[in-house]
């Protein structure tokens, strides 16, 4: 996962200054978005591992306060999610404005939405465009 979300952090924070002028996408909001799945991600991991160790070390049934969690967690796991589909969105966008140079609606781009939601096959086909946006 920290390649990953390394990955799109380094594509939208690098090409965002590359857009033309007429692109109006937020950097902020993009790099706000990343951060709550990365954090989510960490903060999920420890409660999971206290939750483990805590039922290991005791043969009770779990009571309520891990199922109090998991309301949390649920929301977290959601806003999360949405985080990481910004993202995706975020960074075809902008590899697709650069590559056009003008602001694309989302079914001009979606082709590369779906190439860097699958990742390992993706990478691919993005990876060259990418190099070759830096390139220039």
């Amino acid at each position: 996962m920290t390649m990953f979300f390394g990955w799109f952090w380094a594509i939208g924070t690098r090409l965002h200054t590359k857009l033309p002028e007429t692109a109006n996408i937020s950097l902020k909001r993009f790099k706000l978005f990343l951060l709550i799945p990365i954090v989510s991600i960490f903060f999920m991991s420890i409660f999971m591992s206290v939750s483990a160790l805590s039922l290991m070390e005791s043969n009770e049934p779990p009571n309520l306060a891990i199922f109090g969690m998991m309301g949390i967690i649920f929301p977290l796991h959601l806003l999360s999610m949405f985080g990481i589909f910004h993202s995706l969105w975020f960074n075809a966008k902008v590899i697709k404005s650069i590559e056009l140079h003008r602001t694309e609606t989302f079914g001009e781009f979606a082709g590369e939405f779906i190439l860097i939601w699958f990742f390992p096959i993706g990478i691919w086909f993005i990876k060259p465009k990418v190099n070759k946006m830096m390139e220039e």
